[in-house]
């Protein structure tokens, strides 16, 4: 079941922080190829289920490289005033679609605690290697 609460979402990660430390220095150990392979369906079978334009999250809480502040000046509710033509790292956000999720694994943790697609992913690929 994924969970789509933020304040829950917020709550787990610093719940499993040391937890999640661990599985990133796991993962670190792993051949990043085959931890790409295994991201990939999770990720899509997330991102189906979970539409990030109900969030916007990520634009409260980050920033890309060329905007200043928080939370974006473009968004608007939970919406983004220029979806169309937003910068290049909200595009690619949460860049769990990307070969080398192992060489981005700071961020994950990182990103989450506010992304439930990152959360979601994260919890899943613990389940799917089977780590404690």
């Amino acid at each position: 079941m994924l969970i789509k609460d933020l304040e829950l979402i917020e709550k787990l990660s610093k719940r499993n922080e040391d937890k999640n430390w661990r599985f990133r220095s796991y993962l670190k150990m792993q051949e990043g190829k085959e931890i790409d392979l295994l991201v990939k369906p999770i990720y899509e079978f997330v991102k189906k289920n979970i539409d990030c334009l109900e969030c916007g999250n990520c634009c409260r809480k980050l920033r890309p490289i060329i905007l200043k502040g928080n939370p974006c000046i473009f968004l608007n509710g939970n919406k983004c005033e220029i979806y169309k033509s937003r910068p290049n790292d909200c595009k690619s956000f949460p860049h769990l679609q990307k070969r080398g999720f192992t060489t981005r694994l700071i961020g994950i943790i990182e990103y989450s605690m506010i992304c439930p697609i990152v959360f979601n992913v994260f919890e899943e690929l613990k389940i799917a290697m089977k780590f404690r």
